[in-house]
C-alpha cells in the first residue's frame, strides 16, 4: 500500500546500464524492493515454522537430521541475503554473513 500511495518506482536503472533493486538510504524505496523483503521474510518464517514444527514430527531419525540441516541452510542463506540488503540501505552497518 506505501508504494502505491507513494507513487514510488517499481525499479530504476544505475546508470552504467544496469538494473536497481534496492534504493541506497533509509528514505527511498522500490517497489521491486518491498517485493523482494517480503518474500526473504515468508521464506524466513516458512522455514522457522517448518523446524519448529514439521520436522520433530519425522519419524525416521536420518530424514529428520537431513531435514533440520537443510531448514538450517535456508535460514542461514536467507539471513545472509536480508543482512546484505540492509547493508545496501545502511552501509555503515558492520556486521555480515557470507554476502550475496
Amino acid at each position: 500500500m506505501f508504494n502505491h500511495i507513494r507513487k514510488v518506482p517499481y525499479m530504476a536503472g544505475d546508470g552504467r546500464g544496469g538494473i536497481n533493486y534496492f534504493a541506497g538510504g533509509f528514505s527511498n524505496q522500490w517497489g521491486m524492493e518491498t517485493q523482494i523483503v517480503a518474500a526473504m521474510y515468508g521464506i524466513l518464517a516458512f522455514a522457522t515454522i517448518s523446524l519448529a514444527l514439521k520436522v520433530p514430527r519425522i519419524a525416521d531419525s536420518k530424514q529428520q537430521q537431513v531435514a533440520v540441516i537443510l531448514w538450517g541452510v535456508v535460514m542461514l542463506g536467507m539471513y545472509s541475503f536480508l543482512l546484505s540488503v540492509f547493508r545496501i540501505k545502511n552501509g555503515g552497518y558492520p556486521f555480515h554473513l557470507p554476502p550475496f
